[in-house]
Formats: structure tokens, sequence, C-alpha cells
């Protein structure tokens, strides 16, 4: 069955919020025991719709006349059967039988001893809610007053109708639809302010007067993060209380746009609280008068000061890639964490031997108040060998702890294999979990710098050692090498033997070998200029600056590749070079591309899949006279630029090698 704007009238009871004057008093009957009832507090008005009443009404009647209630009995049962009525003749007596299964109690005025306006109040008394109706034949503007002073349900004077038992039953089940009614709603009402109360976001009830949002009351939360009692903030603007003079604008429109019933789905406002400004999220739940309605606070002060942090140890980062000391690294590293972190007191030890000493402190740390400690003392020890970060709210409580100073809380991180970040307070749980996450990020920027200047610094002390050997190879070992080859020819004339020839040729070999081996001494990879370069020029210029003999190139690509000019020449000759040297016939070369990159084909004896895994490697020659660097030098000059190489049979026998990830123009 449907009943008011389409709420059926069957199921449990239910609860609707709707735009009604209040009524306090039942709507309808919707027939067949179930009950509408209406009433109103502030600006809500309630409709309850109970399912039905109970399966019994029990009622209690007194009267002095016995034929009465006998009679107002019957009637009732009647017209009702789920009536049940208790009869009674005396005041105290009807009270004795009220107990807190009867749903209502029907009275005479006029009664020996007590009269109808006393029991009422002791009814009252003990049963505030009670339906409480006063049936009497003697009737007077000044007893229904009185009656409804002491308040009294419903009031009906007798009179000799039958048809007044129909209105008195009506009169008890409309008195009982309605304290079921309110008792609903009231623990609704309980319901919706335990939610409200334990609401962990701050949450407020607003009515407006001229436009004004006038605070009705305000839960815990809101009272412990604005620090405003609610004495303080109830029956004032809201607006004139939290909100900061610049953003007075902006609240205005947020203000307009909830009276015309527009909920409000998490802008971003500041509102000012006791302690300072603070930023929220904030969600609105207009009344469906727009007189009012709720508003609750979600804190994002935390958050966005934690984002700006991070945003601010990114760029950090950059600074710290930029230094160019070990030392320089320290610094910023514990001035950041002041800027940005807000640790006053804090160093950066680095390990040195079995030590782990201050590298930088902040200003505010005495320098002479720090010392060097044993990779095995103390917290700083402790963090470096287990490579945890710590967090120490009470540093009197933590065995490994011997603070130098006041210091009741400490963090303390490890930089990697490096050493550790310490920051202390002279305040317990001075740090969070928050500070120790921003903190691992501050250092892990740290150990990436730290990490770069040593590796930078082992490559300057490779490169030193690479140009002594080049240095070596060039005068100490050439000029013997010279010197021997002039004898050579100076033998030449003085003599006739083959055994010259052999000499003359291990001199040559020896020539080449020291040319490879300068090549990559000299010239790594590492360092490449990429510009656009033809295949098939490069190709034509490494050619030519090799030993051909009867061999024979191809030039199948005009592609043009991003590539180290003289670099990549030089892969050219090397794998030219290769072919010729390996072949034992006359060889044809090809130089293609292919989707993503280029090829070097030659028809020789090809490589056996064995051994296919070696050729790359340094020193590795199928012959009595390779040097077993040519593909070394080719492999430096692939990685250099990013490339993959591998190696597959030809198209026509001999070896294909493959070069791929190539960035073509």
């Amino acid at each position: 069955m449907a009943g008011l704007d389409g709420f059926p009238l069957s199921g449990r009871s239910m609860v609707a919020n709707l735009k009604l004057p209040p009524l306090g008093i039942p709507l309808a009957s919707a027939g067949g025991g179930c009950q509408v009832a209406v009433f109103s507090t502030s600006n809500l008005t309630t409709i309850v719709i109970c399912e039905r009443m109970s399966s019994s009404i029990s009622v209690v009647h007194v009267d002095d006349d016995p034929a009465v209630t006998e009679l107002t009995a019957t009637y009732l049962q009647r017209h009702d059967n789920r009536i049940s009525v208790t009869t009674a003749t005396t005041a105290t007596a009807a009270f004795d039988h009220i107990t807190n299964a009867i749903d209502c109690v029907i009275s005479d005025y006029e009664m020996p001893g007590t009269d109808g306006i006393e029991l009422l109040s002791m009814v009252r008394a003990e049963y505030p809610d009670l339906p409480f109706i006063l049936f009497t034949g003697k009737g007077s503007e000044a007893i229904a007053s009185e009656a409804i002073s002491a308040g009294v349900t419903d009031y009906l004077q007798k009179d000799t109708n039958v048809e007044q038992y129909t209105l008195l039953a009506n009169r008890v089940l409309n008195a009982v639809t309605q304290r079921q009614a309110e008792r609903v709603a009231e623990t609704e009402r309980q319901r919706f302010q335990s939610l409200f109360d334990e609401l962990t976001q701050p949450a407020v009830e607003i009515e407006y007067d001229a436009g004004d949002p006038i605070v009705q009351q305000v839960n815990a939360a809101f009272e412990a993060v604005f620090s405003y009692p609610a004495t303080d903030i109830v029956g004032h603007s809201l607006d004139t209380e939290i909100v900061p003079e610049e953003d007075q604008d902006t609240a205005a429109q947020l203000s307009r746009a909830f009276q015309r019933g527009e909920p409000l789905d998490s802008p971003e406002v500041t509102r000012q609280t006791q302690n300072g400004q603070r930023e929220f999220l904030i969600q609105t739940a207009p009344f469906d008068d727009r007189a009012g309605g709720f508003v609750i606070y979600t804190d994002i002060t935390e958050r966005n000061r934690r984002e700006q942090k991070l945003t601010a140890l990114h760029d950090v980062a950059e600074e710290l890639a930029a230094c160019e000391t070990v030392d320089a690294v320290c610094d910023r590293t514990v001035q950041a964490s002041k800027e940005i972190l807000s640790f006053d007191l804090s160093v950066v030890s680095l390990k040195d031997g079995d030590l782990l000493k201050p590298r930088a402190i902040s200003e505010a740390v005495a320098p002479d108040g720090l010392a060097a400690m044993s990779v095995s003392e103390g917290l700083v020890g402790k963090t470096y060998r287990t490579g945890e970060s710590y967090v120490f709210d009470d540093l009197t409580t933590v065995p490994e702890a011997n603070p130098q100073g006041p210091y009741k809380s400490a963090i303390s991180v490890p930089i990697g294999d490096h050493g550790t970040f310490q920051a202390v307070a002279q305040t317990e749980n001075a740090f969070t979990d928050v500070d120790c996450e921003l903190t691992e990020l501050l250092v892990r920027h740290t150990e990436n710098a730290i990490d770069r200047l040593h590796r930078e610094q082992a490559l300057e002390r490779q490169t030193e050692r690479v140009d002594q050997f080049a240095e070596i190879l060039s005068h100490d070992l050439r000029n013997p090498l010279n010197v021997a080859a002039g004898q050579t020819d100076l033998l030449r004339d003085e003599c006739d033997s083959d055994r010259i020839d052999t000499i003359a040729q291990a001199h040559e070999r020896m020539e080449g070998l020291i040319e490879t081996v300068l090549t990559l001494a000299r010239d790594s990879g590492d360092h490449i200029s990429v510009e656009p370069v033809t295949l098939a020029d490069a190709a034509e210029r490494g050619w030519n600056s090799v030993e051909t003999a009867d061999a024979t190139l191809t030039l199948e690509s005009e592609r043009v590749v991003s590539a180290d000019p003289s670099q990549l020449q030089q892969l050219f000759e090397n794998m030219f070079r290769n072919a010729i040297e390996h072949s034992t016939k006359t060889v044809s070369v090809t130089v293609g591309a292919t989707g993503d990159g280029f090829y070097i084909e030659d028809t020789g004896p090809g490589i056996p899949a064995e051994q296919r895994e070696q050729i790359f490697t340094t020193g590795y020659s199928t012959t009595t006279n390779g040097t077993g660097l040519g593909l070394t030098i080719v492999t430096e000059i692939v990685r250099a630029h990013g490339w993959e190489i591998a190696v597959t049979d030809g198209t026509r026998g001999g070896t294909r090698f493959k070069i791929t990830a190539v960035e073509f123009c």
C-alpha cells in the first residue's frame, strides 16, 4: 500500500525527513493498524511510519461507576480487537495496575479520594510519556485547562451518544501511535546525535539567520581540532569565528551555494583555529528547507605540508647531484634537514676505517660536542651495522644511547654503506613516523650523491692509470721497438738471412698491437658526440683505412643514423679487418640496414655456434697472429652508443653481425 509521497506503508518502521510544517500530532491512519505520525523539531520535520502497532493495546480505564468502565471496555474492544481493558473504580487501584506494559490510561475526573488530575500527576511522575486521556462527564474550560497544564494527552467529554466510544477508541489509537512514533524518532535522533558526537572529523550544525551561518552545535572533534570550546562558538557566526579575513568572500560564495541546497563536496579551504590557520576539505549536508545543515571538515594540513616537503626534497636531490665534493653533500644534507624537516640538531657521520666521523653538523650543535665513534658503539654504530632506521622517543630507555648533551629523543637513518644521519631533540617524542619517512628520502638522495662522487673519483683514478699506461706504450715500449726495427734494417744490409724477415714481421706485429692497445686505452667509447651520419659514408671511410687486398665491399643502405662519426668509422674498420684477416679466400663484405639498426655480413668461413659467446671476450682470437682486441673495441663502441650487437649466420655462408637499438635520423 502506498503512503505519503510514495513511501510504502509496510515493512519496518521508517523515518523520513521532509519539509513540512511542525504538526506534533498523528497525521493519518493508513488502515490495518498501520499508522503515520508527524512531528517537528527546529527546522527538521520528521514523518515516522510505523509498520503496525503492537498486536495488543493494553488500556487501564478508571471510573467510579463500574457500569461505565464495563460499557466502555465493550465498545473499545468491539472497535479494535487488539484493545484489552483493565478497569478500576479508584485512582489508587488504577495506579497499581499501571506498568511499563500499559499503552494508555483513560480516567474520569471526579472520583472518591483522588480525582483524575491528581492521578495524571502521579502517572506523569513515573511514566512521563504514557498517553493519558481524561474522559469525564464533568467538563468545563477550567478542568480542561488544568488537565492540559498537568500534561494530559487528550480530553474528551462524555455524552449519551454511543458514537463517543468510537471517538474515544480513535483517540486511544492515535495517542498510542503518537507515542510509538515519538519513541522511534527519539531513537533515530539519539543515533544521529551519537553519530554526530562520535564523528572523528570536526562537524558543525548551523542555521542561517539573515544569511549568516549561526552555530547550533559542534562535536568533540571540532573542539579538539579548532581548540574552540563549544560554549564560545555556539550562537555565533561560523564565518566570523573561523574564516580568515582574506577568505570571507569565498566563504560567502560557499554559504550562498549552501542555502541554494547545493551540497559541497571537498573544496579546499583555509580556516582559523586557536592555534593558527590550517587547511581543510569541507563537505556539507543542507537541510531540506535550506535553512541550515551540517558542515564537516577534513584536516589536510599535515598532508599538504608533507607534499610540500616532498617537493622540496626532490629539489634538494638536484642540488646534491650538483655538489662537487662529499663534504658539500653532507653540508647540504644537514642544511636541508633544518630548512625542510625543521631539525635544529643534526649530524652526518661517514665511515672512516672502523670509525664513524662527523662530517657535517648543525650550527646549533657545538663542534666539540661530537666525537668519532666506533662502528660497534652507540646508536650511530647500531644504525650503520643493521642498515635500519630508528626513531627513539625517550633516549633514557635505550641501552645503546649515550647522549652527549641534554637530548631526550632522536632519529637515526643509515646512509647506505657510507655512514649515518642523526637528528636529536631536547624533548621526548619529538619525531614521528612521517619524519622518519621524509628523512629516509633525504638520505637516499645523499647516498646517491655520494655514490656518484665515488664513481667519478674512481673513474678519474682509472683515467689517470690509463693515461700512464698509454704513456708507457707510446714512449717506453715504442722507443725500444723503433731501435730494434732500425737495427733490423742495418742487419739486412750486412747479411742475408730468412730470419731477418721473421724479425721484421714480429716488429710490425708489435707495432700493430701497441696501436690497438692505445686505441682501447685512450678512447674507451664513454665520451661520444653524436650527430647524423650516413652509414654508407662511414663504412666507405672505414674500408679505405684498412688493407683490403682483393676483398670487395657492397653498400646497400643510405640510411642516416645518430652516431659519433669517428667511432662509427672505427667500428667499421675493425669489423672489416676482422672479416678479411679470418678468411683464407677472397671475401665479400656487405653493409645494410635493418628495421632497428644495421648489419655487416661477410662470405668468410663463419663462426661456429659454440664460439659465438666467446668472440667478444677481450684477448680471444682464432688465429695465431690475432690480438683478440678488434671485437673488444667494437663492443665498447656499441655499448657507448646504447646499441646492442649479436652474431648470426650470413645469408651466403659466412657471418652476419647485427647491431640493433640504433636511432635513425
